[in-house]
């Protein structure tokens, strides 16, 4: 038989206050817990989407390099007939070496994506105007086409969870809607080089342009000959008017030489030395030199001078000068000597 105690074990408050503690953190490290989760999983759908996408183009890329080729694109599809919709779906798209590049069903990448369908789509107007045409027409028709491969997104959760991927195509078409070949006749480059006026290799699908001066318009391109020819031409006549020019024109005026004027009776003001460059530019600026009689004044930016028959003043800035007669005097040579100087250099 068991027996039940009778004493009772009282809970304090401080044991209660623990344990509201304790389902507080673990409430907190639940949340972040989650959180953390979350993020995780959107990084790793990011990165899965990002290998689905680079499996996807090197699909793409692996399948347009191959029907490039006219042989390998005719191996694919010449004799292969479209429904009454334009359409037909393929088992699989072999390489130039008859190598299977994909086919239905294939897994690709890390397992990220797999092929559902391959199949040659055209498009409602285009297929309409083929309709139209077939019956009277006495060749083959050029008709614009696609192969359209669509794939199922084996790991990433994110966006939708098909793709697709279009890689245009040209086919010339009978009657009976049978791909008698693939269309490599009118290719986007030669249209272009025969619109500049180039000529095009269709075997080596290299555009070339040697066309005469003589028959250039503005949409065409000439050859190097041409454009060379033209250059040493236009050189011919550059020279030949130099040549004439030269030829016609009168000599150059031999420069005058500087006269000689006597050396200043008058002995040179102290400050003459700290002042001359700043005179010379200034008498040789006719904007800012006047004579007035015997009179010069000359001001340019912060330098000013006036000089007379009887004294001379010069300032800049905080610095000034001023000189009585003999100074004047001794100025007034100098200034006179700059300035026959200058005109002679600029004849």
């Amino acid at each position: 038989m068991k027996t039940v105690s009778k004493h009772t074990f009282p809970v304090n408050s401080e044991n209660g206050s623990i344990l509201v503690s304790v389902l507080v953190l673990s409430t907190i490290m639940l949340v972040f817990g989650l959180s953390l989760m979350t993020s995780l999983n959107d990084s790793f759908n990011l990165n899965t989407l990002a290998l689905t996408k680079v499996s996807q183009m090197k699909i793409e890329g692996m399948v347009k390099s191959a029907l490039q080729n006219g042989n390998s694109c005719n191996k694919n599809f010449t004799d292969a007939v479209l429904d009454q919709n334009g359409r037909l779906n393929l088992s699989s798209i072999k390489g130039q070496a008859d190598e299977h590049l994909l086919e239905a069903d294939q897994v690709l990448g890390t397992r990220d994506l797999k092929i559902t369908t391959i199949a040659i789509e055209t498009a409602p107007a285009d297929w309409a105007a083929y309709t139209a045409n077939k019956n009277s027409a006495t060749a083959p028709l050029a008709l614009d086409a696609k192969i359209r491969i669509r794939y199922q997104k084996l790991k990433t959760t994110m966006g939708s969870n098909q793709t697709f991927t279009d890689i245009p195509l040209h086919f010339l078409i009978d009657k009976n809607q049978k791909i008698v070949s693939c269309d490599t006749s009118d290719s986007a480059g030669q249209t272009l080089c025969l619109q500049l006026g180039g000529a095009f290799d269709t075997a080596s699908k290299k555009c070339s342009f040697n066309i005469n001066c003589a028959n250039l318009n503005e949409a065409m391109l000439p050859s190097g000959t041409c454009v060379m020819n033209q250059i040493t031409d236009l050189q011919n006549s550059i020279d030949s008017a130099v040549e004439q020019k030269e030829q016609t024109e009168s000599k150059e005026a031999e420069m005058p030489e500087v006269p000689k004027l006597a050396a200043s009776a008058y002995p040179q003001p102290p400050q003459w030395k700290s002042w001359e460059n700043m005179v010379k530019s200034c008498v040789q600026t006719p904007q800012a030199a006047k004579f007035t009689g015997s009179t010069l004044s000359c001001s340019l930016g912060s330098f000013n001078i006036t000089a007379g028959p009887t004294e001379v003043k010069m300032s800049m800035g905080a610095m000034n000068y001023q000189g009585g007669p003999d100074d004047a005097a001794f100025i007034m040579d100098q200034v006179r000597q700059i300035i026959l100087t200058y005109l002679a250099s600029t004849q």
